[in-house]
């Protein structure tokens, strides 16, 4: 029984405490998937009227994923920037994206062609 709390208690309680420290912090999660066959360059952006901040560009290639967890000092939307050979596109979050706390997902066939998008924000 004691064993079984145990397991119990790291399965909860570590996710638990990763989203209690993005929340105090008002972390981003932003994560990425290149679902198109080509290679694109993608960093995330948050704005507040003049100022910006933007994580490092990665470069994705086709059938990968990436994480992007930034901490950002601004309360602005976050933005993924995606730049392919045919050029730069912003795509959109969808809902949490002006949120404390943010958890978002985007599979991506080309910059300008969104598959799906999923998220939470608090």
């Amino acid at each position: 029984m004691r064993l079984a709390l145990t397991i119990a208690a790291v399965l909860f309680g570590i996710p638990l405490l990763f989203f209690a420290y993005m929340y105090a912090t008002s972390g981003k999660v932003v994560i990425v998937r290149n679902a198109g066959a080509e290679t694109i360059r993608i960093a995330v952006w948050t704005s507040q009227g003049a100022y910006f901040e933007h994580s490092d560009e990665e470069s994705l290639a086709p059938g990968k994923l990436t994480w992007q967890i930034i901490h950002p000092k601004l309360d602005g939307t976050m933005r993924p920037h995606c730049v392919d050979a045919k050029g730069l596109a912003v795509v959109s979050l969808g809902a949490g994206a002006q949120s404390r706390m943010q958890w978002s997902s985007v599979t991506l066939n080309s910059c300008s062609s969104v598959a799906s998008r999923s998220g939470f924000g608090f």
